[in-house]
């Protein structure tokens, strides 16, 4: 049974990553071991990433929305937890800084395997504490 949900229910009212934290049942998961599979897992799309289609051409920019859901399934059929996807956007249209990025959460775990694709990110993997992310301040998009 595939527990992770292609966006974040409707009916809540939720605005931020950090409000998701406290909505999902808090489980016992060993932040390492899902580390590892994200790498492992980030690692086999570049190696395919060409034959993969359209929404990984350029990955990681461009390819959460696509690469998180498959993330999830991955992590999930490892029984490394339950995740929801998460879908949010910071900035202004009217500004000029507007994006929006994917991400997994389990509880107050983010997980991001396409991080990377902003320029102030180093790492390739996000596995962390929400309160620690840089998705804190980011606005969920529920879905329509």
């Amino acid at each position: 049974m595939v527990l992770l949900r292609k966006s974040i229910p409707q009916k809540t009212n939720l605005q931020t990553a950090a409000e998701l934290s406290v909505m999902q049942p808090v489980e016992i998961m060993n932040i390492e071991e899902i580390l590892k599979a994200s790498i492992r897992f980030r690692e086999a799309i570049e190696k395919c990433q060409n034959s993969l289609g359209l929404g990984f051409g350029k990955f990681p920019k461009g390819s959460c929305g696509d690469a998180t859901p498959l993330l999830g399934t991955y992590l999930i059929e490892l029984n490394l937890g339950t995740f929801m996807y998460a879908l949010g956007s910071l900035g202004s249209h009217k500004k000029g800084n507007w994006c929006s990025h994917a991400w997994l959460q389990s509880g107050s775990i983010v997980v991001d395997i396409t991080a990377d694709q902003f320029p102030e990110v180093s790492e390739k993997v996000e596995c962390s504490s929400c309160y620690q992310c840089r998705f804190l301040n980011w606005h969920l998009t529920p879905s329509s």
